[in-house]
């Protein structure tokens, strides 16, 4: 379970991977491709990974079976959200997405940044837990 935030300036994360409402371990949730676009999603490790791979070039379209949305800041600054169908269209600040997105959009709405904001959102949401990475322009 993830939550991403993304001011137009900075990209955060929390770092968590679940096996159900376990804490399994940590990992990267920002993704760096190949034609310098960010990326990373909320959904299974798998189908994220295998998104990432498409995206950068080395992999065929994947079909996502579970839950996905994922967020793109192109190289332009272009900002790209994907749902689990793999079709994407732009999408307005502030971008939010996964478990406790709730508690991060409030927070972005009350005039905090992603970090903080995800940062709040990993104090009240039992699925979201730190480390915070995070990606600037």
């Amino acid at each position: 379970m993830t939550i991403i935030a993304y001011d137009g300036h900075t990209l955060a994360t929390d770092s968590g991977q679940f096996a159900g409402n376990l804490i399994a371990g940590r990992v990267n949730k920002i993704h760096h491709l190949f034609d310098g676009s960010v990326f990373s999603a909320a959904g299974a490790a798998a189908d994220i990974m295998a998104v990432v791979n498409w995206l950068g070039g080395t992999a065929e379209k994947p079909k996502i079976e579970d839950s996905f949305c994922g967020i793109q800041i192109m190289k332009d600054g272009k900002l790209l959200e994907w749902d689990g169908t793999l079709v994407a269209y732009e999408c307005a600040l502030p971008f939010v997405a996964g478990s406790g997105q709730e508690v991060a959009l409030t927070a972005m709405h009350l005039g905090l940044d992603a970090e903080t904001a995800v940062r709040a959102t990993c104090e009240l949401c039992t699925h979201c837990v730190e480390p915070i990475q995070t990606w600037s322009k």
